[in-house]
């Protein structure tokens, strides 16, 4: 039977997506990750393995409105 920390880390389930922008001294690797469990969905933006921005799917959205905007 397994213990309820490892039935937790069965049910999340994570997304990866990751993209590497030069910039003007070195490169950064850029990872939007999206997780789920219990229902609840989440939202994370990576540079370098260090987080930027945690939030919800509705919130999210608006964040890729301003990007869109701006262009």
């Amino acid at each position: 039977m397994l213990s309820s920390s490892n039935q937790r880390k069965k049910d999340m389930k994570i997304e990866k997506k990751s993209v590497k922008v030069k910039g003007y001294r070195k490169t950064h690797n850029f990872t939007i990750e999206r997780s789920s469990l219990a229902g609840h969905t989440f939202i994370a933006i990576l540079k370098n393995d260090n987080p930027i921005l945690k939030c919800t799917p509705k919130e999210f959205v608006k964040f890729k409105k301003f990007f869109i905007d701006y262009e």
